[in-house]
C-alpha cells in the first residue's frame, strides 16, 4: 500500500491482524505512524502506537466493516 494515499484517521489493518489509525501522515513515504485500536492477538495493545511501513499494513478498512 502507497502510504500517501493514507490519510489522518484512516483506518488500516496490519498483517497482524491489528486495527490501527493513522495518526500521523507520512513526510518520507517510507513511514506513517499509527495508534492500535484493535489487537485479536495482544489484548494490552490498543491504545499503543507504532511506526509502520508499507510492508506491515494490509489495506484501508471502512470503520463500519
Amino acid at each position: 500500500m502507497d502510504l500517501y494515499d493514507l490519510q489522518l484517521g484512516d483506518r488500516v489493518r496490519l498483517v497482524d491482524g491489528t486495527i490501527a489509525e493513522v495518526i500521523s501522515p507520512t513526510v518520507d513515504g517510507r513511514w506513517i505512524r499509527v495508534r492500535h485500536i484493535e489487537s485479536p492477538g495482544n489484548p494490552a495493545h490498543p491504545g499503543s502506537e507504532q511506526l509502520c511501513s508499507e510492508d506491515e499494513i494490509e489495506e484501508r478498512v471502512d470503520i463500519f466493516d
